[in-house]
């Protein structure tokens, strides 16, 4: 079996997603992310799914959200559209975008939008 060190490993991983935002590049697969980890596929799967009980798709989907979230909060859908978030968040089409957002966080972006102005008047 590859040796790895999972702390290591686990560390290189919060680099990638939270300090380079790598989930913003739209088609990202596990392994072009596997690859930058310098590790297989496999491993990335299994140490994602042991460290944070969800899969590469998932995970990523869920940083795009929340990137998506506070864009809408700083103002985004004041000059640009949906779409344009959607793309900017990292999702390759407005369908999946809209699909993810409602399932994460339980309504759609626009509505999302619609609340915050609505909090924040």
């Amino acid at each position: 079996m590859e040796q790895f060190d999972e702390l290591e490993l686990t560390q290189k991983i919060y680099q990638l997603l939270v300090i380079e935002e790598i989930y913003l590049q739209p088609g990202l697969t596990v392994g072009e992310f596997a690859k930058k980890l310098g590790v297989q596929a496999r491993i990335v799967t299994q140490i994602l799914d042991n460290l944070y009980g969800h899969s590469f798709k998932e995970l990523t989907n869920m940083y795009r959200i929340e990137y998506a979230k506070e864009r809408i909060e700083e103002g985004f859908l004041d000059s640009y559209t949906l779409e344009a978030l959607g793309q900017e968040a990292g999702f390759s089409s407005r369908t999946t975008f809209f699909n993810v957002f409602k399932k994460e966080i339980g309504i759609c972006p626009s509505e999302y939008w619609k609340k915050y102005l609505a909090q924040a008047a």
